[in-house]
């Protein structure tokens, strides 16, 4: 049986991508053969937050904000400038992709991706459509049935799914590689477009496989560990994130079982220094519960020295005695 590609156009510079280390352990451990493309081991530059202002970053923001009349007459036509420029596939993509098809002849392309990497899945589903390869296309909002079924009109592009893929991905794939459309929840129909249901927990979550991200190009050696999956608060009207796939009901992770992926991955990957994602109200006391907890193994692996460094992307709460009480759970459990 012929293998998976699985392109990863999530191109960070500075650490795997979660959801795709997921994936690929529960294909590697289904036997299926898969190999991840990332688009910084081609010379693709990576996305990166916080970067230092430059007079470029600040001409810009003179002329995004600016209020005089002239530039309003201008504003509509640089925004479409830009965004062409800034939107259209990197060359080294699709040298990369199709250099990458050519020595892996793969039986079928999985695809992940934002809104925003449309024009580059355009490009992947066509070099695919012109190699006969079928494509798999999925992310965290495919889950509207709107959005898929706008993208469901590119050329090239097989099946799309929607929701959470975890239990679904390993049928999907082994029916796509025998030629069989897959019947599995999620796949979109048009008309007929169902979410993948949620896991209900995330308790047997493998340890994700993150061994053919290019570690070597990144700017730190950074791991990404889940505690929790989904938004615990989910009330905020401004934010899509409790929409999508990724957003919907809040669930946690045993301490326990974060604590043996912590000490795995950082033996595996050579660094302690941990990205917690999917923090909610009580991941304060989660993440210390990696340092106090008495798992000598784990903390003497990760947990302990003046090497571990850790931050978390979370949505705190005021607690009972208000936003400092809630602050101050936050410090204590940046303690070891």
């Amino acid at each position: 049986m012929q293998g998976l590609l699985f392109v990863d156009l999530n191109n960070s510079a500075q650490f795997p991508a979660l959801a795709i280390g997921y994936l690929v352990a529960k294909l590697r451990r289904a036997s299926l053969k898969v190999q991840v493309f990332s688009p910084l081991s081609e010379g693709v530059p990576g996305f990166s937050r916080d970067l230092p202002d430059t007079l470029r970053d600040h001409l810009q923001r003179r002329v995004y904000f600016s209020t005089h009349p002239a530039m309003g007459l201008v504003h509509s036509g640089l925004r479409r400038f830009y965004k062409q420029r800034t939107a259209r596939p990197h060359p080294k993509l699709i040298e990369g992709l199709r250099a990458a098809i050519a020595r892996k002849r793969p039986g079928v392309i999985l695809v992940s991706a934002y809104l925003d990497h449309r024009p580059s899945v355009e490009a992947v589903a066509a070099i695919a459509r012109e190699q006969s390869i079928p494509v798999l296309l999925g992310g965290p909002v495919f889950n509207h049935p709107r959005i898929a079924e706008a993208w469901d009109g590119i050329p090239g592009i097989t099946h799309i799914f929607g929701g959470e893929a975890d239990d679904d991905l390993v049928a999907i794939c082994e029916a796509m590689l025998e030629g069989r459309a897959p019947d599995s929840p999620g796949i979109y129909r048009p008309g007929q477009a169902v979410e993948a249901p949620r896991l209900e927990t995330l308790d047997e979550l493998p340890v994700p496989d993150f061994s053919d991200f290019p570690w070597a190009l990144y700017n730190a050696r950074v791991l990404t560990v889940m505690t929790g999956r989904g938004c615990e608060w989910g009330r905020c009207t401004f934010c899509s994130d409790v929409v999508t796939a990724n957003g919907r009901g809040f669930r946690t992770r045993p301490v326990d079982r974060v604590l043996e992926e912590l000490t795995e991955l950082s033996t595996a990957y050579g660094t302690k220094n941990t990205f917690f994602l999917g923090c909610g109200t009580e991941s304060p006391r989660t993440i210390n519960a990696s340092f106090q907890a008495g798992n000598g193994s784990a903390r003497s692996t990760w947990g302990s020295g003046a090497t571990t460094a850790w931050t978390a992307s979370a949505s705190p709460r005021p607690g009972p005695r208000g936003w400092s009480a809630s602050a101050s759970a936050w410090r204590a459990a940046a303690t070891p």
